[in-house]
């Protein structure tokens, strides 16, 4: 009956979809003439990681980019915070990620992670210590950002060849004032609380 061939079918798709993210089935047409054939449909079941709320996509991205060294992590060094700035004007907000827990952290500061909006790697950054200050002064097209490393306000400027900011503050030469701007967004500021995430 036509209602049994739609169950069948349905069944069929169900278990394939829980098999692999591409799956391959074979309907056989139901009447058996001449023209009856065995068709192949490939079905796209790859997860849809936009409808993610933020965290968990974030989630995905360290599993991924940390997979070799969370077999010796504990769990309390799997925590992150993250806090979004648009930093190129595009009207799509980066993605700054906080790793403070002892394992990404030593005497000169912790690991800072900053992604674009659909969550490719900009830079990674060693050695940093919170806050972060966005200042509104661009160049190459991306705002400048001020972190404070060995006592010393840094200027850190996006580079168009290498696509990233410096990774490492305190390979950069001291800014040539002592303070941010007024305008400038803080990122991470001391003593505001945050979400905390686990990955």
């Amino acid at each position: 009956m036509k209602i049994n061939g739609l169950l069948l079918l349905f069944l069929i798709v169900f278990s394939s979809c829980r098999n692999s993210n591409h799956a391959t089935i074979q309907i056989e047409d139901e009447v058996d003439t001449p023209d009856s054939a065995i068709r192949t449909v490939e079905l796209d079941t790859t997860p849809d990681y936009d409808s993610l709320p933020r965290e968990d996509q974030i989630k995905a991205f360290l599993e991924d980019d940390l997979k070799d060294d969370i077999p010796i992590m504990s769990p309390t060094d799997r925590k992150y915070q993250f806090e979004e700035v648009d930093l190129n004007g595009d009207s799509k907000n980066e993605i700054f990620i906080q790793l403070t827990s002892p394992y990404f952290c030593g005497t000169g500061g912790c690991t800072y992670v900053l992604l674009s909006s659909d969550y490719q790697l900009i830079t990674k950054f060693s050695v940093t210590r919170p806050p972060i200050f966005v200042e509104k002064k661009m160049v190459n097209g991306w705002k400048t950002l001020l972190v404070k490393s060995e006592g010393q306000f840094k200027e850190l400027v996006y580079n168009p060849d290498t696509n990233s900011y410096p990774d490492n503050p305190s390979f950069v030469e001291d800014a040539p004032f002592e303070a941010p701007s007024a305008s400038a967004i803080v990122l991470f500021e001391i003593n505001v609380d945050l979400n905390t995430f686990e990955f």
